[in-house]
């Protein structure tokens, strides 16, 4: 994980950030993972290492956004769970994949800035220690 703290203190200090704003970071960075896993999957042209290699990780982002989902009955990341589920995994689909990844953009979107932290501690155990930050 690398700390992007710079805004905060006017460029003084890169400071790390609490808690419940990890968690939000965490499960906003799965969003995006799947996001972009869905929206490179529509690229790959043939399936070859690149297409076989990024529909697996949306796949896998899916699945532990679907277990998260599982302990946090969030209304918003069911909705991208749930657009995902339509999404068919295959190379030359931009366009169903890309309406998808738009469709998780924006309720990832509104995730990321309506979710409250204190809500998320099922996530503590799945977040880098400080030690591992660069």
């Amino acid at each position: 994980m690398i700390r992007h703290n710079f805004v905060r203190s006017n460029g003084q200090a890169n400071e790390a950030s609490d808690q419940h704003r990890l968690r939000i970071l965490y499960l906003s960075g799965l969003v995006a993972e799947l996001e972009f896993s869905v929206r490179a999957t529509g690229l790959a042209t043939q399936q070859g290492t690149f297409g076989k290699s990024v529909s697996a990780r949306a796949a896998r982002t899916a699945v532990k956004l679907y277990q998260i989902q599982q302990q946090i009955k969030q209304p918003l990341l069911e909705e991208i769970l749930q657009a995902f589920a339509k999404a068919e995994l295959k190379t030359n689909n931009s366009q169903q994949l890309n309406e998808i990844a738009e469709t998780i953009n924006r309720a990832g979107q509104r995730l990321a800035t309506q979710v409250d932290g204190h809500d998320l501690s099922i996530l503590d155990s799945l977040i880098p220690p400080a030690s591992q930050y660069k």
